[in-house]
């Protein structure tokens, strides 16, 4: 090509100057250039010195680190029963702290036992105190309630007595009646108490205040009926002796007025006396049944 270059640029005025020629000239010229111009442009060969030096260098760490891998490796397997004891030790460590946590937990169960026995001998040992403790208050305020019914029978019978204002209560332990003077604590004895009439007044107290109470109380086994013999024995020597049965009977009436009136029950009291008719007529809770004189008896001598 470079001859038509040259030919072009330096020979052109010896050629013959027609007109095809310098179109011939003209043409090798334009594809000459076209050929340079189109070797030119043709990619220039790859430089992969670069790439394959970051490639050796990348293939390098590479290797090291299958390298470091396999030591890894290597150190695991050659460890590996020790890994195995450690996974052993571990496991019985477990199994120890369990074991001590269940003697743990046995031994506060344990503990747990001994106070709950403990508490359930002082809840048994309180009950019964308190099961004391409630039937001495429930005993203290019956014996309240009878000495208040005892009171009221006693207060009606000395109304003009040289006992009159006195006190009376129950004994407990001799299950008796005694009597002291007003604002005393000291209860008389019984030789103090003087005579018969005073007994009367003191049994008379005795069986009515019990079946008050027991009307009081609801208590309803009890048979409501009472037998009294011969109230009238002491009192038949002096004049103020009529003054006294009377007051007597008039105790007996107002009793019957109070169990079938106030407390809606049925009762009766059997009396059997030397006293006169005169003695109660006036009463409307007495009833004369039979007289006892002449021979006619409580038991007629054809049953003797």
């Amino acid at each position: 090509m470079q001859p038509i270059e040259f030919l072009y640029k330096n020979l052109s005025n010896q050629l013959v100057q027609s007109y095809e020629t310098q179109i011939f000239l003209q043409t090798l010229h334009n594809s000459f250039s076209e050929i340079k111009k189109s070797i030119n442009q043709q990619i220039s060969p790859l430089d992969v010195s670069e790439d394959l030096k970051k490639f050796e260098e990348q293939l390098e760490n590479i290797n090291k680190e299958i390298e470091e891998k396999n030591k890894s490796s290597n150190k695991f397997l050659h460890n590996h029963t020790n890994y195995i004891n450690i996974g052993n030790i571990e496991g019985r460590l477990k199994s120890i702290l369990k074991v001590e946590e269940i003697k743990q937990i046995e031994s506060e169960l344990a503990d747990s036992s001994k106070q709950l026995k403990s508490l359930k001998e002082q809840k048994k040992e309180l009950s019964l105190q308190s099961n004391k403790d409630t039937y001495e208050q429930i005993k203290l305020g019956k014996v309240k309630l009878f000495n208040e019914s005892v009171q009221k029978v006693y207060d009606q019978l000395n109304k003009s007595t040289e006992y009159a204002g006195y006190n009376i209560a129950l004994n407990e332990e001799d299950l008796i009646l005694d009597i002291f003077p007003p604002n005393m604590p000291k209860f008389l004895s019984i030789s103090e108490i003087g005579s018969q009439a005073n007994y009367v007044f003191l049994h008379l107290c005795m069986f009515l205040a019990l079946h008050m109470h027991m009307a009081n109380m609801n208590i309803h086994y009890v048979p409501q009926i009472i037998f009294i013999d011969q109230p009238s024995t002491p009192f038949l020597r002096y004049a103020k002796d009529q003054e006294m049965l009377n007051t007597i009977f008039k105790v007996l009436n107002s009793f019957i007025d109070t169990m079938v009136i106030q407390n809606k029950i049925s009762f009766q009291i059997i009396l059997t006396d030397h006293a006169l008719p005169s003695d109660w007529d006036k009463l409307p809770n007495f009833k004369l049944i039979d007289e006892f004189n002449d021979g006619n008896a409580l038991i007629p001598n054809e049953l003797l």
